[in-house]
């Protein structure tokens, strides 16, 4: 008979082991019809627990061992010196040695409701987690193979005395995924496990010293807190690059821990989101201690906090001095339910002060102390004796004649009097958890007792799940009859999103912890706090959520090393929900299975197109979403416009899924897929995005089509992300499809648009997410492929995106490179006669001009290019080159033409549905009004504007409409109103990249200039010059703002170094505002050289320009500065006539910010003519002003800077301060 060397176990002759295979062996073959079932049944019955066998048999009949991905723990078992023994006896002997090894080597197996896929000479091979599956597989495995080395130890004895031969045992123990299922036919079928979990479990076996268990890292994760265990370091196993970190169980724990929490981890929360249910327990404590007992359930979901809430609650009552009180705990344990009395063994046993390692002599001892002062009657104790299973031969005859009910009764009773003793002796509670486990007479004996709670100082807490097939649910029902309104019920639900993004902040110090990393989490736990737990711990050992302590004040901090998509399902949760669905008939899980393909919600009418099952079409369809409605894993989630369900979790949908081969995966996503072409013919735009996950799911070329009718729907939203994940699904089918077939001329024309099309779409993607060097790459590997291919229209349209991507204002901008590529791009339109290109590439010409600060050599290829448009009905691209357009016909005054641009662009965007692009066109709207004064229609443009941008969820568009409007703002005078718009708008600008950032920066040192605050002024500004630095336009504004300021400061020679770099860059001509601060900037730099007769000349040249182009919101402004230089040139009438007409103009537009200076300066030159009447009265009017913009500052200091200022023009606001 063949033993196991180090190598490893042999197998019997005349069979092969594949690695990482195994199968059900001969002896306990599960295998032949229905019809077979009695055979099967008596060779199970030999070795296997009567109630098991029917669970197995129950499995075998009803499908369960169909082929299925599993999370298991694998056991591996040999007699050791088997081959030396076998040498030394007689065949017939070594046959009965071996069977009494193997009997005692399966029967812990069977016990903790593993099953044995193998026996392979002197050696077995089981697992724990199918067919059938518990929350605690990895524990009942270690448990079994702690009971084997003990069993084997004395049978090894036995052997050695009787045959004088020496054998022992080793038990090797792994968890990890596998693929479980039947393979042969009806002559032999094996039940067979594959993977490589099974040949490190079998490493582990081969490797543990005689005697002895020893597990690998991932089963020790899941049994630490069970076993007192040994680390044995790190070993090699062949086939893994890295160590593999083992363990030595030893014995069970005295005092189990959890494997709930993050404890081990350094991780923590207060409890969170159960205030009230935890005022209500304490409540019934307090009761309790005025002598009023009760009874109360906690239900709630695995997860939710059960447990914990109860813990907080004896932490809550002990930590405030409270009266003491006898506090007894009871657990029910899942493999414990076939032993009668199992939880309450545990709380008297606890009440008596019985330890595990008593014997039974020292418990019967402990008991007759207990009943003795609690004044049971003497004949009931041998009653708690026989609860206990610790009776004496005295006890057993005492109890001889009392049997079945008659004993059930007797054994009440004594424990009615126990309870009533302690009761009386100091108020009592008895918690028992996982009621949902607990044995028949348990329940029983836990509803018999209940009505103690009325009459004695007893308080009876019970934490159960809502399963309704448990026979604790029954029970509940029993002690809602029994108790009526004495009874008393907490119901736990999810916490809510508040309370859930509370716990994760308290587990983890997260100010670097990406807001996308909370989000997943969130969504994946939903609303769970063990599911919280365990998907930080899965992310902190996949090394994705790293501990640095290295935080601010020296806090520990988490941070995320790398970016997340999607967060895998737990093993740990995996494992418990699965068991879970376990508990289903066969023809309810396999309809979980199904809908779990579709989504987390799904259609009736899909889930009844794909199913294919006979036996469901039979038994119908709605019976078994019955069933899952009733087992509370979906729910129905509406009626219309059809029957519509939905999981209650999306990580039971996720679960369920996991159990199905990839294999059969594929299939369900085709079926799917084509079931929805049908049943949504109609209306298949709404399925574009699911057609083409499911498609894709099947490895299925349909994906590309749909896929690109999703990437389109979801760019027209601006949902960038999600069309770039499409789009590149898209185009890696196609390019496959193009390397691997050889279609025909019209089906490679076909093919090569759509992947020119995808290319470009990919690249504007990239360009809107602000990844231009990715954009770039789109285009790069376009122009490639084109090359490669000679495909000329490819070779056109990537040269046209490449010379777009140098053209628009990005660092990467470079106008004499998009110069070159569009010019050859144009070259070759021509050539063509491809006029679509043609207007393309000239509006390419436009961007690249109006963004280098030519404007108005942009104007005539923007024409060009929406001529063309027009011409061939290109709408989109009519759109584009209108919308261009506007800032450059703004630049030279061509306003009426930009707002006809404007407006016939915005009815184009909303032809085509293109939300973002229409947001665009509010914005220059915006600015347009602005600069014309316009006030009132702005704000009304900005706030339908925002209020697009934000219905569609563009954080883009949502920034880009912000820009202009804080000008008026505080052109209005609502001063603090602009500071937080401004403030509010950064942030945001910075997360998406925006170019134009630096301008918000350059409006703060406008407002703080007009305060006269120079030094919030100077900081900003070098703020802005650092954001403008990137785009040349809002570059010339930083720099042209900076001029300003040491202009202020009497720095002439600085500002004047910065306004000579403009003698020969256009940039300050892309918008109009620059252009003409350029110009102020250039007539203060003259006026304070004393070049008052150029400053004059130029100003008056703008002035001229303003009145022209009706730019309102400059003409308050360019008359000031007139009147400024008027009165220094001593034309005191017309500077005064000057004024009044600024003033005029600032009222009409609103612009406070400036009247109050204007009417100042009003003031002093009447005061100057020799009319102090006048100037008094002016002066009024400035105060007035000026206190009305002192109330829309809320800023103490700038408050104080204003102040400063207006007293310079002679005003006194103090009593204006004092009174706000």
């Amino acid at each position: 008979m063949p033993s196991a060397s180090p190598a490893g176990t042999t197998p019997p002759a005349g069979t092969t082991l594949t690695p990482g295979t195994v199968s059900q062996p001969d002896a306990l073959t599960i295998s032949g019809t229905p019809a077979g079932a009695s055979n099967q049944s008596a060779r199970l019955k030999q070795l296997i627990p009567s109630a098991y066998a029917d669970k197995l048999l129950d499995a075998r009949l009803q499908g369960v061992m169909e082929g299925e991905r599993r999370i298991v723990t694998i056991l591996f078992c040999d007699a050791q010196g088997s081959t030396a023994a076998a040498a030394q006896l007689d065949p017939e002997e070594w046959t009965e040695i071996i069977n009494g090894a193997f009997e005692r080597m399966i029967s812990p197996v069977y016990k903790y409701e593993g099953i044995v896929a193998r026996l392979m000479g002197d050696a077995i091979l089981a697992f724990f987690g199918a067919p059938i599956a518990h929350e605690d597989d990895p524990t009942r495995a270690v448990l079994a193979g702690l009971e084997i080395v003990q069993e084997m130890l004395t049978y090894c004895d036995q052997v050695k005395k009787r045959w004088g031969v020496m054998i022992n045992t080793r038990v090797g123990i792994n968890t990890g995924l596998v693929v479980v299922g039947k393979v042969g036919n009806d002559l032999q079928m094996e039940y067979t496990a594959m993977g490589d979990a099974i040949n490190l479990a079998s490493r582990m076996e081969q490797t543990a010293e005689p005697g002895t268990v020893q597990v690998g890292e991932d089963t020790y994760k899941l049994v630490a807190p069970f076993f007192e265990l040994q680390d044995l370091g790190e070993m090699q196993v062949k086939g893994k690059d890295e160590p593999v970190h083992t363990y030595r169980p030893q014995k069970p724990k005295t005092l189990p821990g959890s494997l709930r929490g993050l404890e081990s981890q350094g991780l923590s929360s207060p409890l969170v989101g159960r205030e009230g249910e935890l005022n209500l327990l304490s409540q019934k404590l307090e009761a309790l201690q005025s002598g009023r007992g009760g009874l109360i359930l906690v239900v709630g979901e695995a997860g939710l906090g059960k447990s914990r809430l109860i813990s907080e609650l004896r932490r809550h009552y002990t930590s405030n001095g409270k009266p003491d009180l006898l506090w007894l705990e009871g657990q029910s344990i899942s493999y414990r339910q076939s032993t009668g009395f199992y939880l309450w063994r545990q709380v008297i046993r606890q009440a008596v002060e019985a330890l595990e390692t008593d014997s039974p002599s020292d418990v019967r001892s402990k008991i007759m102390e207990h009943c003795t002062c609690s004044s049971l009657p003497g004949g009931d104790i041998p009653f708690i004796e026989a609860l206990l299973a610790v009776e004496s031969e005295k006890t057993l005859a005492e109890i001889k004649g009392y049997e079945g009910e008659a004993l059930v009764h007797r054994i009440t009773e004594a424990t009615r009097g126990f309870l009533t003793g302690k009761a009386q002796e100091k108020p009592l509670v008895i918690v028992i958890d996982d009621l949902h486990w607990t044995d028949a007479a348990s329940l029983d004996l836990l509803v018999n007792l209940s009505d103690l709670t009325r009459l004695h100082r007893l308080l009876i807490i019970g934490m159960l799940r809502p399963d309704k097939d448990a026979g604790s649910w029954k029970a509940r029902q029993q002690l809602q009859d029994k108790l009526g309104s004495d009874y008393g019920e907490i119901s736990l639900a999810p916490l809510t999103g508040e309370t859930s993004r509370r716990l994760l902040s308290n587990l983890l110090s997260f100010d670097d912890l990406p807001e996308e990393v909370r989000k997943l989490i969130l969504k994946k736990a939903e609303g769970n706090p063990f599911y919280v737990e365990e998907v930080i711990r899965s992310l902190i050992e996949s090394g994705i959520l790293v501990k640095d302590n290295n935080g601010r004040a020296g806090r520990t901090v988490w941070r995320a090393l790398r970016e997340v998509d999607q967060i895998n399902l737990p093993e740990n949760l995996q494992t418990l929900l699965i068991a879970r669905i376990d508990l289903l008939d066969e023809e309810a899980r396999h309809t979980l299975q199904m809908a779990s393909v579709i989504g987390r919600s799904f259609y009736y009418r899909v889930l009844e197109a794909i199913n294919q099952v006979p036996s469901l079409e039979r038994n119908g369809l709605e019976r078994q979403l019955n069933s899952l409605e009733r087992a509370e894993l979906i729910l129905k989630a509406g009626y219309a416009p059809e029957l519509e369900y939905t999981f209650r979790h999306s990580i039971t949908q996720e679960a369920a899924y996991n159990t199905i081969l990839v294999k059969q995966r594929r299939e369900f996503h085709r079926r799917v897929g084509e079931t929805i072409e049908i049943l949504y013919a109609a209306r298949l735009e709404d399925w574009y995005a699911v057609l083409a996950f499911h498609f894709g799911e099947a490895q299925d070329n349909r994906l590309a089509q749909y896929a690109i009718l999703a990437g389109d729907a979801a760019f027209r939203l601006n949902a960038i992300k999600e069309a770039v994940d499409l789009y590149s699904q898209a185009l890696t089918v196609l390019l496959n499809m193009a390397s691997e077939s050889s279609p025909s001329a019209h089906d490679r024309a076909k093919l090569f648009e759509q992947l020119k099309y995808l290319y470009l779409r990919l690249g504007r993607c990239r360009e809107l997410q602000s990844d231009y060097p990715a954009a770039l790459r789109y285009y790069e590997e376009m122009a490639d492929l084109a090359s490669r291919t000679q495909d000329r229209t490819m070779q056109l349209e990537a040269l046209v995106a490449q010379a777009t991507a140098f053209a628009i204002p990005t660092p990467m901008q470079d106008p004499g490179k998009s110069k070159q590529l569009a010019s050859r791009a144009l070259e070759m339109a021509l050539e063509d006669g491809n006029k679509a290109v043609e207007s393309r590439v000239n509006w390419v010409f436009e961007v690249m001009n109006t963004y280098s600060g030519h404007t108005r050599e942009a104007i005539p290829y923007g024409e060009r290019s929406a001529a063309l448009a027009r011409e061939l009905g290109l709408n989109e691209q009519l759109a584009y080159a209108l919308q261009d357009l506007v800032y450059p016909l703004y630049s030279v005054g061509q306003v009426d033409e930009a707002f006809a641009a404007t407006n016939e662009s915005k009815i184009l965007w909303e032809e085509l549905s293109n939300l973002p692009m229409l947001v665009e066109n509010y914005t220059g709207l915006i600015y347009g009004t602005i600069m014309t004064g316009r006030y009132d229609e702005a704000e009304a443009l900005h706030d339908k504007a925002f209020e697009l941008a934000e219905k569609i969820g563009n954080l883009w568009s949502q920034v880009n409409c912000q820009f202009f409007i804080a000008v008026m703002y505080h052109s209005r005078g609502e001063i603090s109103r602009a500071i937080e718009h401004i403030q509010k708008s950064i942030p945001p600008a910075l997360e998406v990249g925006h170019p134009g950032i630096g301008f918000l920066w350059v409006q703060l040192v406008w407002i703080y200039q007009s305060l006269g605050n120079m030094p919030q002024a100077l900081v900003a500004a070098e703020q802005a010059l650092d954001a403008t630095s990137a785009f040349p336009p809002f570059k010339a504004m930083g720099q042209i703002t900076k001029a300003m300021l040491h202009l202020e400061s009497g720095e002439l020679e600085k500002a004047r170094e910065y306004l000579d770099h403009f003698a020969t860059s256009e940039f300050y001509r892309v918008l109009i505002d620059i252009y003409f601060f350029y110009q102020f900037a250039r007539i203060e730099l003259d006026r304070v050289s004393g070049d008052l007769a150029s400053a004059l000349k130029r100003l008056q040249e703008l002035l001229a320009e303003v009145r022209k182009f009706r730019l309102d919101y400059f003409l308050p402004r360019s008359l000031r500065e007139q009147a400024r230089l008027l009165q220094e040139l001593e034309r005191l009438p017309e500077a005064e006539a000057t004024l009044l007409e600024a003033a005029a103009q600032a009222r009409k537009i609103g612009d406070h910010m400036l009247l109050w200076l204007i009417l100042a300066e009003q003031a002093q030159a009447n005061r100057l003519l020799g009319k102090p009447e006048e100037a008094n009265t002016l002066q009024n009017e400035a105060e007035i002003e000026t206190a009305y913009l002192l109330s829309q500052i809320k800023d103490d200091e700038l408050q104080s800077s204003f102040l400063r200022r207006t007293r310079k023009y002679g005003l006194n606001l103090e009593m204006q301060l004092q009174g706000k």
